[in-house]
């Protein structure tokens, strides 16, 4: 990534992870997302940073150092704006797991059972009621995303448009693949 005062310019990868509760169980995944939730994430790969905004995440640049230390971070940064129902190490599991697009978080933070059959991955087209009680997180990627980001403002630059926040970028961009990973309750 280069840097040119405060104006960070590089190749990345563009994630949304947007995360809900089953609720009433009617339609699909897309039905129960919980906005407070929702982060952005550009992951540079070469820098090891990740820069990270949503509604309760005020903008910021994690280093990557560590597997999940910046998913403590961020949950520690939103469970102080809002309450939660779920439980911080199923969050933590939740955020991780959505941004890897595996157990693997859920894994670390010791959500899962013997068995790990209360963990699941499916598409967001599926229906909700088929996994019962259940905390989901929907990723999506775009990968090669070349960005220029006002390292103070969090202001995006992606093809000579201006973004005020990271998140603004979605429905600008086409997502290359996306996913569901979840944590039954039942």
């Amino acid at each position: 990534m280069k840097e040119k005062n405060e104006i960070l310019t590089g190749k990345c990868n563009y994630y949304l992870i947007r995360l809900g509760i089953s609720g009433d169980k009617k339609g699909d995944f897309i039905d129960h997302i919980d906005y407070p939730y929702n982060i952005s994430i550009a992951h540079f790969t070469d820098d090891e940073l990740l820069l990270i905004q949503g509604p309760n995440i005020d903008f910021c640049i994690e280093n990557e150092v560590g597997y999940g230390e910046w998913v403590e971070k961020v949950v520690k940064k939103i469970i102080k704006k809002i309450k939660s129902p779920i439980p911080k190490n199923i969050l933590m599991g939740l955020y991780q797991s959505t941004f890897e697009n595996s157990d693997g978080g859920f894994v670390l933070n010791n959500c899962l059972n013997e068995d790990y059959d209360n963990f699941f991955q499916t598409s967001d087209q599926e229906t909700i009621a088929q996994f019962g009680e259940c905390f989901f997180g929907i990723g999506s990627v775009t990968n090669d995303l070349t960005l220029k980001i006002n390292k103070k403002t969090g202001e995006i630059y992606y093809k000579d448009k201006s973004y005020k926040e990271l998140s603004d970028l979605y429905g600008h961009i086409d997502e290359d693949d996306s996913w569901v990973v979840g944590y039954t309750q039942s």
